[in-house]
């Protein structure tokens, strides 16, 4: 997806958030959903934050379609947690809790990561647990040639650090950063072709 969203002019970003009708009652969000938002659809709507949920002006069938226009052709229910799960970053600022239990030891292995992924290989947002304050490392081992931009994100959408990495298949990339707020932290992934994670390790920094 275009990311000029975030960066650009929001006149795609504003249809969402001024039309969509409120779900009556809260949907069970699956897994996946939130990883379709986390990438297809929070980059464009992250700090928006106004506890205003204006989401009446369209009919029903072109917020449908705003929607699919992003997050691809998914189904009515999936739509539906899309539009909660927006109505939550709006009103609590912060990221959805994700409905997976991070790792012992924080560290994702290949077949963990590829429920974080999307199927066409291109985006992954891996949870990378509560970090508390200090110097961190992320350490991305991939099993395919990669060329990604990878993003490490708190859990109220402060950015902590964005790098392009570039990696032969079986290296490994590192990401460094301080954390000055405990909070959650999400690693986001965006690869130029479809790659394959085979691990994601949170590590100290010494």
């Amino acid at each position: 997806m275009d990311r000029c969203c975030r960066r650009g002019p929001l006149a795609a970003a504003i249809l969402l958030c001024a039309g969509i009708a409120a779900a009556d009652e809260p949907p069970g969000v699956t897994l996946g959903a939130t990883v379709i938002f986390n990438t297809k659809c929070a980059n464009c709507h992250e700090g928006e934050c106004s506890g205003r949920l204006s989401f009446y002006d369209l009919p029903k069938e072109s917020a449908d379609n705003h929607i699919r226009r992003y997050a691809g052709k998914v189904k009515g229910p999936v739509v539906r947690q899309l539009q909660y799960l927006l109505e939550q970053m709006k009103t609590t600022c912060r990221f959805y809790p994700m409905p997976v239990a991070t790792p012992p030891g924080q560290r994702w292995e290949a077949r963990a990561l590829d429920q974080l992924a999307l199927p066409d290989g291109l985006w992954h947002f891996v949870p990378l647990g509560p970090l508390g304050c200090g110097s961190w490392r992320v350490e991305v081992t991939v099993a395919t040639n990669a060329i990604m931009r990878a993003e490490i994100i708190a859990a109220d959408f402060d950015f902590i650090d964005d790098e392009y990495l570039y990696l032969r298949a079986g290296t490994t990339g590192v990401l460094a950063f301080d954390v000055e707020r405990p909070q959650a932290h999400y690693l986001r992934i965006e690869a130029r072709v479809p790659v394959e994670l085979s691990s994601v390790a949170v590590i100290p920094a010494e």
